[in-house]
């Protein structure tokens, strides 16, 4: 017997289709047809309702001849857009460019499958990559917080002829631990004569703290006694001890280590931190304000309210491509100025901890890729339109690319000019040079 599809404890996958009822109508029934995971494709009127932040993608079906309502389309942000065109034509494609990198489909007549199996193939692993992306993240920032508070206490030179218990459990709720004499009602006792109780162990709104409970009991620390972490020692006579984390958050962290998700790439207060990890940690940490930094003769400011990142600006460009452009700058030196007044900004880039990370990786791979052949600022290229009409078909950053080129002949015109990111325009230049459709002048 199987399993009742409505019974799918995953949350439905909801796409915003602007177009015709029976374009929307025959995409849902391919997409039923498709896959047991629930797609729910609702017609949204641009202008006349709200965007949904719950919306995982979004379809438009670009009529012939339509004009591209650019302004509304920048201030809505799904997962994943797909552009079908009824009759594609340069303008359009260009209109589009300027709000993002769109996927686009020529309409063919009644192939509803088509489209269904970009939406099915592109939103599926979209989502199964969100909700593990959302899991490590959670996993990572609790190994985090937790990784230097104690939950055992540990013998470390026990006789080896002792056959009583070398640690103990640390108590969450705060109950305190005493240790003791053999004889004793202590929760934690040694092989000494007697029923006296020692020292005393507590958890505080303060941390982890050891003190004697006799004045005259040597005990040395290793570590601060007021604060106790993961790792400090301390000395009773003897006995050393050792503080440590507990069995399963050890399992758990050399199990990320082994999948190639250490919680060390995490940003800490020491080594080497990068400018993405300082941006990262003021998200993470809820802070409100703007980071400004200087690299050079060059200043940036990358605006964050209320632990997310809304805005970058540098010279004459803002959003994503200020903030990369940021980010790839050497030795930069920053500084926040925090403030607890409400921002508005005009299109916010409107990134938590996990989507900037995950936004941050992507640019890297790309700039690692692309970085031998990045052409210097001030170099001259010029569009070779005798092999523009020789080009049969054009993806929308190769043509905004071009376009641009079209207009300005210098490196730093167009990568300031262009809407795309920087690392976009110089992969779209190579793509172009190689075909032979601009040359350096």
């Amino acid at each position: 017997m199987g399993m009742d599809p409505n019974l799918s404890f995953e949350e439905p996958i909801r796409v915003a289709v602007v177009g015709p009822l029976d374009f929307i109508q025959g995409v849902q029934w391919d997409l039923n047809k498709r896959s047991t995971r629930k797609f729910e494709l609702f017609q949204w009127r641009m202008g006349e309702s709200s965007w949904s932040a719950n919306t995982d993608g979004f379809v438009f079906f670009v009529e012939r001849g339509a004009q591209i309502p650019i302004q509304i389309l920048k201030n809505i942000a799904p997962s994943s857009a797909l552009a079908v065109f009824e009759s594609m034509n340069p303008q359009q494609v260009t209109s589009l460019g300027q709000v993002a990198a769109w996927r686009m489909l020529n309409w063919e007549e009644g192939r509803f499958d088509l489209v269904g199996k970009y939406l099915f193939e592109d939103l599926s692993k979209k989502s199964h990559s969100m909700n593990e992306g959302k899991v490590l993240s959670h996993l990572k920032s609790w190994l985090k917080e937790n990784s230097d508070f104690p939950s055992r206490l540990i013998w470390t030179n026990s006789p080896a002829t002792w056959k009583g218990p070398v640690e103990i459990a640390l108590s969450s709720s705060g109950a305190p631990l005493i240790v003791g004499s053999l004889d004793s009602a202590a929760d934690f006792k040694l092989p000494l004569s007697g029923k006296g109780e020692w020292a005393l162990l507590q958890k505080t709104k303060h941390g982890l703290q050891f003190r004697s409970m006799l004045p005259q009991l040597p005990i040395q620390f290793f570590g601060d006694p007021s604060q106790l972490k993961v790792g400090d020692r301390l000395k009773i006579f003897d006995f050393t001890f050792e503080f440590s984390g507990s069995s399963e958050w050890a399992s758990l962290k050399s199990f990320l280590r082994k999948s190639g998700h250490s919680i060390e790439a995490l940003p800490t207060m020491g080594g080497n931190k990068t400018l993405a990890d300082t941006i990262r940690e003021y998200i993470e940490s809820g802070a409100s304000g703007e980071l400004v930094v200087k690299s050079e003769n060059r200043v940036g400011y990358i605006s964050i309210q209320d632990g997310m990142l809304e805005e970058a600006t540098v010279g004459p460009v803002s959003g994503l491509k200020a903030l990369f452009r940021i980010l790839s700058w050497p030795a930069p030196q920053s500084q926040f100025e925090r403030f607890e007044r409400s921002m508005v900004f005009p299109m916010p880039i409107h990134l938590g901890p996990l989507e900037f990370q995950k936004a941050y990786d992507r640019w890297k791979q790309k700039v690692a890729l692309v970085k031998e052949y990045w052409p210097s600022h001030q170099l001259k290229l010029s569009p070779r339109p005798a092999t523009y009409l020789e080009k049969k078909s054009w993806n929308s950053k190769d043509f905004l690319v071009f376009s641009a080129l079209c207009e300005s002949d210098r490196v730093y015109e167009v990568l300031n000019n262009c809407q795309l990111l920087d690392v976009e325009i110089v992969e779209s230049m190579i793509a172009l040079r190689k075909e032979g459709l601009i040359a350096i002048r």
